[in-house]
């Protein structure tokens, strides 16, 4: 993942709607001719329902990290998205955060515009590192 930018609405005062881009690098989100649209496989699906929330986002970066699919890779972001979104979810929870979603996107379709309206996260400090 290249960066995560946070959007809101109103950045002065709660309650707030936080929206998530989760920018990855270009060519990382496999595509498909609209005609030829892939299924998620039952066994992944199966897989990704199956993960605690509590270690969803570690154990689907480590799936996309190891390598799969240019099927399961389609599935895998949004999967990883929307852990982070529930993450993101529940912290809320206990603040003044009142909905939060997200959305995956490659770095060279992500416009000026948005880039603009968005504030990049720290990474780093997040992480610890």
């Amino acid at each position: 993942m290249d960066q995560i930018r946070i959007q809101l609405d109103n950045w002065e005062s709660g309650p707030f709607e936080v929206h998530l881009w989760f920018i990855v690098d270009a060519g990382s989100l496999p595509s498909f001719p609209e005609d030829e649209m892939p299924e998620a496989p039952l066994k992944l699906r199966n897989w990704i329902g199956a993960l605690p929330p509590k270690d969803a986002v570690a154990s689907i970066a480590k799936r996309l990290r190891e390598g799969s699919s240019d099927v399961e890779r389609y599935f895998l972001w949004p999967a990883l998205g929307e852990a982070l979104v529930q993450l993101c979810s529940a912290a809320g929870e206990a603040s003044e955060i009142v909905g939060c979603s997200g959305d995956v996107v490659m770095v060279n379709e992500f416009t000026l515009e948005q880039m603009k309206e968005t504030e990049e996260m720290d990474l780093a400090h997040l992480s610890g590192s």
